[in-house]
């Protein structure tokens, strides 16, 4: 068995974010208030992490039964054994037609994914809880 990995679906709402941050920030600098600049730099600080979460984050299922999620290079990465999941949920977010597949792996933990494959992802990790079985 190999190691599978599933990529972050990038959705508009986060690359809204990313270009409003981004927005606000280059007209604080543009600005000629000290205080405004300040705030512009913690921005600009703000802009490159919430960047960074997007684009670096992954899902990876490795060989020897875990699932790795990670979240960008500022975040510790978190590990589930794949015979601890509970259960799978698609769910939708309110307001938006975006969904995610919220995970639960133990008593009240939980961890929300959002790949680009959503039913290929829970079919691999329920075919993987089957051959651990």
């Amino acid at each position: 068995m190999a190691s599978r990995t599933y990529q972050h679906k990038v959705t508009l709402p986060a690359v809204a974010v990313i270009v409003l941050v981004a927005a606000v920030a280059f007209s604080f600098l543009m600005s000629r208030d000290t205080a405004l600049s300040a705030v512009a730099l913690v921005l600009v600080c703000l802009d490159v992490i919430i960047l960074e979460r997007v684009i670096h984050t992954s899902y990876t299922l490795t060989d020897d039964g875990m699932l790795l999620v990670d979240r960008g290079r500022f975040a510790r990465r978190q590990t589930i054994h794949v015979c601890d999941i509970l259960r799978m949920e698609l769910r939708k977010t309110p307001l938006s037609r975006m969904h995610y597949i919220l995970i639960e792996y133990g008593p009240r933990k939980f961890v929300s994914v959002q790949t680009d494959n959503e039913q290929g992802f829970m079919a691999e990790i329920t075919r993987r809880q089957k051959l651990e079985a």
